[in-house]
């Protein structure tokens, strides 16, 4: 039996055919749907989106495994979200766990069971930070972690006999900079108290030429002797006597 529907229906709008049968119109499938198949839909299409039916309705999937997720996306079956148990959550690609919520709220990343007794976010591997430090506001976030090499370049305080040769690395944890280094005379070097000794580190001290910070030189055959980093240089506190290495390092904050 043909059923002659309005010719300008609205979306939601309710007809009752001849015999007796309701049915709504809905605008987005250009369609009629029996009013008592609609009142037993779970879901809604709206163009590309689905969306419960009934307000509150939830989802339910199979738990799943690393290999084969609950929920995955289109034509990839193992990569997905799933859980290992109870109040548990861990998300795969490949078909290998890769991160992991514990019921106790603490996050593994490569990690498959973050333990009660470990922090919060627990980690099979470092961290990378960009090249570029992003600077964040927050005082307490840790945004910069770098560790590299220098090369100290010899100052007019500095005596050396023979050929000079010099090396130098740093750890610069946020604004934090440990630094360290070392020149050597193929025969001797020695430092004269009072001048400057090296220059070239590779982060200047926080009030740059108006900051300064302590530091300590170990002579190869002597004790150690008191230095201070100003800007990029280190200045000789003390007289440092004729040697085959001076080491020194000064750890300070960046400005």
């Amino acid at each position: 039996m043909a059923i002659n529907f309005p010719n300008t229906p609205t979306d939601g709008q309710v007809f009752k055919d001849t015999t007796g049968v309701s049915w709504v119109y809905e605008t987005a499938t250009n369609s009629w749907t029996s009013a008592a198949a609609k009142s037993t839909k779970e879901w809604d299409k709206v163009g590309t989106t689905l969306s419960p039916h009934t307000v509150g309705d939830v989802v339910t999937v199979s738990a799943g495994t690393a290999a084969l997720p609950g929920l995955t996306p289109v034509g990839d079956p193992n990569t997905g979200i799933w859980s290992p148990g109870p109040d548990q959550l861990a998300i795969s690609t490949g078909g290998i766990g890769r991160a992991h919520v514990a019921a106790n709220g603490n996050v593994g990343i490569g990690v498959t069971a973050p333990t009660a007794a470990g922090g919060i976010l627990q980690l099979n591997g470092g961290i990378t930070f960009p090249a570029t430090q992003v600077a964040s506001t927050d005082p307490n976030t840790l945004d910069d972690y770098e560790e590299g090499t220098w090369t100290p370049t010899q100052g007019p305080g500095l005596t050396v006999v023979g050929a000079f040769s010099s090396s130098g690395t740093y750890i610069k944890i946020g604004k934090v900079v440990h630094l360290f280094g070392q020149v050597s005379g193929a025969t001797s070097v020695a430092a004269a108290a009072g001048n400057l000794m090296v220059s070239g580190a590779p982060f200047p001290i926080k009030g740059g030429i108006n900051g300064a910070a302590p530091g300590l030189a170990l002579p190869q055959n002597g004790e150690g002797s008191v230095v201070q980093f100003t800007n990029t240089s280190f200045y000789a506190k003390t007289a440092i006597a004729a040697t085959p290495t001076i080491r020194f390092s000064a750890t300070y904050e960046v400005g």
